[in-house]
């Protein structure tokens, strides 16, 4: 199986104008949910992800642009600086 290819930080911001559906990673490979909405500026420039997390995606969190460390445009996948557990965390301060 070929390996991946994953576009680190920092990559062009549009690219993230492309990633409604791509599948959520925490550091270091754990999962958290699909991208659900992607959030922009006045500019049009995205600032933030609203990713559905949680069984059947039934809870969104806010994962900011600085917060994201890769990109696999080829996979659809996006790994993110945070842990599973602080976004858990997040999720249950709601």
């Amino acid at each position: 199986m070929p390996r991946l290819t994953f576009l680190a930080s920092p990559f062009d911001p549009l690219l993230l104008l492309e990633v409604e559906g791509y599948l959520v990673d925490a550091m270091p490979d754990e999962p958290v949910g699909v991208v659900d909405e992607v959030i922009v500026d006045d500019d049009g420039r995205p600032v933030a992800l609203v990713v559905a997390c949680g069984w059947f995606g039934r809870r969104d969190c806010r994962i900011d642009v600085e917060d994201i460390h890769d990109i696999c445009p080829e996979s659809r996948r996006l790994r993110v600086r945070r842990t599973a557990r602080s976004i858990a965390a997040e999720l249950h301060h709601r």
